[in-house]
């Protein structure tokens, strides 16, 4: 019955519930559950029963996570709920971060039949297994949308989040706290690696707590090849079921009729390791894996690898079916996937005796996984690292032999044995030392790719994959290396002028590109370990494949507006800055009269007419460009003001431009009637947050702006905004409502659908 065209119709559909612009309504359950029932009878099911099982499920979760995430966003402002706490915390700049499984509403609305997943913002610490009662604000969640870069909507929902949830300030709560082992044991785990250097990577190891690994260890982990070896995934797990079957084995000299029980103690070893990691979805993947092969060999039914890979695929989805918008799930399917093909492929190795052939046929192993892993790696991390495969022949035993076992005995000697553990944790962190002193070298190793490139990639493998069987292994990697080097070398040229208004939320970056030269306009907010520049601006340059950037302009030194602006230097080295601040040699004054010439299209400065110490609002740089060979124009504002924008108005033929930026993110303080009939847009684009607690865009100002025939856009709703010059005339995309908007956004944004 369940044949590979039924296991793959299954998943495919699943998958692509993640990209419907809507949910059926649950009564479509009944006809389709029919449907079923005919395809039965009339032997149809081996052709349609995988789809019509799919949308079954698709269906049934789907309504009821709207039905739950409606009655959360209905029970009005305050709200008091009663909730479990089920992640560790997590630290932010105001205080605490934590998931909360609420169990009823205002005491009467009770979630049913299945609890409703919110991120709770507290400035107090809570544990895992705490029961609280709290007065919360519920909110939307308002994730960016842009191109590439971090997309907290498809994130938090592929982990069954579905709103925020603030602690209102100054009302009464009540916690009983009922701590779960876990949390006392990441307590004890942390007071033990307190004082060593590799205690963020201990913790990842330990419980895939990654919060205290800093920016500067995940780039050089990633450059190096080497995240998958942080990430507790498959070689954990496979790790901790290898050990647990070799324990049961012992055990069978003492029970030699107990045949199943190096299976039963290696689930066991491995479904606890899972719990203590938190279940995260590479763990569930494969823990599955671990049961599905365990079943299999217990009960002696011989499958083909697509065929266990699908049905191992099938059984996440149906735990998960919405966990495929999370980069993790293609990443560790896909890796597991490769993984299993090479070693199958070069399974004719295997009589091969003596340490070098092993080492040779993992050298072998190990390049060929790298080379097919190459389009996911580029897709999810915008390039890749040259020196993956001597980091990952180098780490991958030492890990598995060494780092894994000692961090297993030092988990059981601390949970399980009243003795001081000190030693041992020592002896992890210095296990880990190894990779710490060698992965600063991988910095330098590492290559931006754009999209286009990994499409590419990924169509080559598949050709090759194809047509192995008819070439030499020789060929394969010739044609392999050919293919690579040559788009490596391939240069991609946008020869029209286009300007991105990113979405930032609240603040300002702004791309303008021409023959694949970028200029910067503002670097948007900073925060503690990131910046907008990090989570935004530098993926989208990556997966374009821009790997310098011309020139910055900062507007103002406002942090919304110039927060990133050391990021981008460090990111792109810009061979110039323009403000009008005052500041070190390096900067260029951004100033009334200033003026120069780029890839045939003029930047003017408009405004402050002095540089000043410190560039506030007024004093923000106001730009006009303009393309000569299309004669198109635009005005970058900043945040300039009411007096400012005045000022400015008294030379109306200087303002007039066919795209706008609204000032100060579309503020009642700016925006005044004569400044817009000077510049008189067509377009008029805000950068702003959605639902921002200032309540911009002022509803007068954009009365003003339709009243002049502006065609009005803003971040907040559209996500980022594309304006591209096509045949001498401005054309525009916007990431939000260019195409059918997926269910899932639609019901995050807006509580309900």
């Amino acid at each position: 019955m369940f044949n590979n065209y039924f296991l793959m119709s299954f998943a495919l559909t699943i998958i692509s519930a993640s990209f419907w612009p809507i949910i059926p309504s649950i009564v479509w359950i009944v006809p389709i559950f029919c449907i079923l029932c005919a395809s039965i009878k009339y032997r149809a099911f081996s052709y349609l029963g995988g789809v019509i099982l799919a949308v079954l499920l698709i269906i049934y979760q789907g309504n009821l996570i709207k039905t739950q995430t409606s009655a959360l966003f209905q029970s009005g402002q305050n709200t008091i709920i009663k909730a479990s706490v089920t992640s560790l915390f997590k630290k932010n700049t105001h205080g605490y971060k934590s998931v909360l499984v609420v169990r009823s509403i205002d005491d009467e609305k009770t979630i049913k039949p299945q609890a409703v997943k919110v991120q709770l913002f507290t400035p107090f610490k809570l544990n895992q297994g705490d029961l609280v009662t709290l007065s919360v604000l519920i909110k939307p969640i308002y994730g960016l949308l842009n191109e590439a870069g971090f997309d907290k909507e498809r994130y938090l929902f592929s982990k069954g989040i579905v709103a925020n949830a603030n602690y209102i300030a100054g009302t009464s709560y009540r916690i009983r706290s009922t701590q779960s082992i876990r949390a006392v044991w990441f307590e004890e785990i942390k007071s033990y690696s307190e004082n060593f250097s590799n205690q963020d990577l201990i913790l990842a190891l330990s419980f895939g707590y990654r919060e205290l690994i800093s920016n500067d260890t995940w780039g050089l982990l990633k450059s190096s090849g080497l995240l998958h070896l942080i990430a507790i995934s498959g070689l954990h797990i496979g790790i901790a079921y290898g050990i647990g079957y070799k324990v049961g084995t012992s055990l069978r000299w003492f029970l030699p009729h107990a045949v199943w029980m190096p299976l039963i103690t290696g689930l066991s070893l491995a479904i606890f390791y899972s719990w203590f990691a938190g279940f995260t979805l590479p763990t569930l993947r494969a823990l599955v894996m671990c049961c599905i092969a365990s079943f299999l060999i217990f009960s002696r039914v011989k499958v083909g690898l697509v065929q266990y890979l699908l049905l191992s695929l099938c059984v996440v989805l149906i735990f998960a079916p919405f966990s495929t918008l999370s980069s993790s799930f293609w990443m560790s399917f896909g890796a597991v996937s490769v993984v299993l093909y090479c070693v199958q492929f070069f399974a004719m190795d295997k009589n091969k005796t003596g340490l070098i052939n092993r080492w040779v046929s993992l050298i072998k192993i190990q390049c060929m996984l790298s080379f097919m892993v190459l389009p996911l790696t580029m897709l999810f991390f915008g390039g890749f690292s040259a020196a993956t495969v001597i980091y990952n022949v180098l780490f991958l035993p030492w890990f598995t032999l060494v780092v894994i076992p000692l961090l297993f005995l030092s988990i059981f000697i601390t949970i399980f044995l009243n003795v001081d553990a000190t030693l041992f944790w020592g002896l992890v962190d210095k296990s880990l030392s190894i990779l710490e002193l060698s992965i600063p070298y991988s910095d330098s190793y590492w290559i931006n790719s754009s999209i286009e490139l990994a499409a590419t990639m990924t169509i080559i493998i598949v050709i090759l994959f194809m047509f192995y069987r008819y070439l030499s292994k020789s060929t394969v990697y010739i044609i392999g290396c050919i293919c690579l080097l040559g788009l490596l070398t391939r240069e991609n040229e946008r020869n029209s002028l286009k300007i991105d208004f990113l979405d930032v939320g609240h603040g300002l970056a702004i791309l303008i590109e021409k023959n694949k030269q970028v200029i910067v306009y503002d670097t948007g907010k900073a925060w503690e370990g990131g910046s907008i520049v990090d989570s935004v601006v530098t993926p989208i340059l990556q997966s374009r494949g821009v790997k310098k950037v011309e020139g910055v302009i900062i507007s103002h030194f406002d942090s919304d507006h110039s927060g990133g602006y050391k990021a981008i230097v460090k990111n792109f080295a810009p061979e110039w800055i323009r403000t009008s601040q005052r500041a070190t040699e390096l900067h260029e004054p951004c100033i009334q009269g200033e003026s120069w010439l780029w890839n045939q299209v003029s930047f003017k400065v408009l405004w402050p007419p002095k540089l000043v110490n410190r560039a506030y609002n007024p004093q923000s740089c106001v730009v006009r460009l303009e393309d000569h060979n299309s004669g198109r124009s635009l005005l970058l504002t900043g945040d300039i003001e009411a007096l400012s924008e005045w000022l400015l108005s008294r030379n109306p033929t200087l303002l007039k431009s066919d795209v706008m930026l609204v000032p100060h993110h579309g503020s009642f303080t700016s925006s005044i009637n004569t400044f817009i009939q000077s510049v008189e847009p067509e377009f008029a684009i805000a950068s702003l947050a959605k639902g921002n607690q200032w309540g911009m865009p002022n509803s007068r100002v954009m009365d003003r702006y339709a009243q002049v025939g502006s065609h009005w856009l803003d971040t907040g709703s559209s996500g980022q905004i594309s304006f591209e010059i096509v045949e001498g005339k401005w054309k525009f995309h916007k990431i939000r409502g260019d195409s059918p908007f997926p269910w899932y956004r639609q019901m995050l944004r807006k509580g309900v659908e």
